[in-house]
Parts: structure tokens; sequence; C-alpha cells
């Protein structure tokens, strides 16, 4: 959930300048290397990881109106299959 309300966060409104900030983002998401790295590239690891997010939750909501559309066909066939009560 907390995902979620960064990644709508950070549509809206630019990534932190701060470096203190931008690291705080980075364990928040579990950026990898977000020790070793300088602020620019953490702060594309961290756009990168937002990004990876949106897609996902995008494929998952596709994926679940798709399984919920077979589950119904499925149960719609079923019942005909069975002969439809009068």
């Amino acid at each position: 959930m907390n995902r979620i309300f960064l990644l709508i966060k950070y549509q809206m409104r630019p990534l932190p300048t701060d470096p203190a900030e931008l690291r705080e983002l980075a364990i928040d998401l579990q950026v990898p290397d977000r020790y070793e790295v300088e602020s620019a590239l953490l702060r594309e690891s961290i756009h990168q990881k937002l990004n990876f997010f949106s897609d996902a939750l995008y494929i998952a909501f596709l994926s679940s109106s798709l399984f919920a559309a077979i589950a119904l066909l499925v149960i719609l066939f079923v019942w005909i299959s069975n002969g439809m009560p009068p």
C-alpha cells in the first residue's frame, strides 16, 4: 500500500532533491545499491522502480479483469450445459 501511495505522490510532483530524502525514498522502495551511488543515479533508479511498479499494477489490473471474464464465461457455460432453470 505504501508503494501505491508513493507512486501516486511522485506522479503529481517531482522526486526530492535532498540526498537524505532520496536515500529514505530508496529504502522505502527497496532500490538496490542505495548507499553507494550519487544522487543523480539514485534519482534515476527510483524513477525506474516507480515506472516498473506502475507497469506491474497495470498488468495486474488487466490480468484480473481477464481472469474474471474467463471465470464468468465458464460459470455461464456450466450453467447452460446443466440446463437453465425455467
